[in-house]
């Protein structure tokens, strides 16, 4: 049987707002921590179950104000599927399809669908 999961969260910054240079690296930035915690306890409060093995995800963002590249919206929501355990990692072997969906009418916020690949 396959399992899929519908998971809200808080739109996220951009890739590019998301760390900052320091002298000794790179650190989050106040924007991403902030995004970071508001989305955990959002997501939390959905008790999704993990969904393993290879999986097909579609990140879909409501509309953002001034130009966003694209790419630049699946990170941080990649990123916290992983951390929370949602799915075993972002890596090719575990994403198979990565599809996004900007401006979407209606939605506030950010959506990700995980679908969990059928195995013969």
């Amino acid at each position: 049987m396959t399992r899929c999961a519908v998971i809200e969260m808080p739109a996220p910054p951009s890739a590019n707002n998301l760390f900052k240079n320091v002298r000794g690296g790179r650190v989050p930035t106040p924007a991403y921590d902030a995004w970071k915690q508001a989305a955990v306890w959002k997501v939390k409060a959905q008790r999704h179950e993990p969904i393993h093995g290879p999986v097909t995800i579609l990140v879909e963002h409501g509309k953002r104000a001034g130009r966003v590249d694209t790419d630049n919206l699946f990170k941080a929501p990649l990123d916290l599927l992983v951390k929370l355990g949602l799915i075993e990692d972002d890596n090719a072997n575990i994403v198979a399809e990565l599809t996004g969906r900007p401006n979407v009418p209606g939605l506030t916020g950010c959506r990700v669908t995980i679908t969990q690949k059928e195995t013969p």
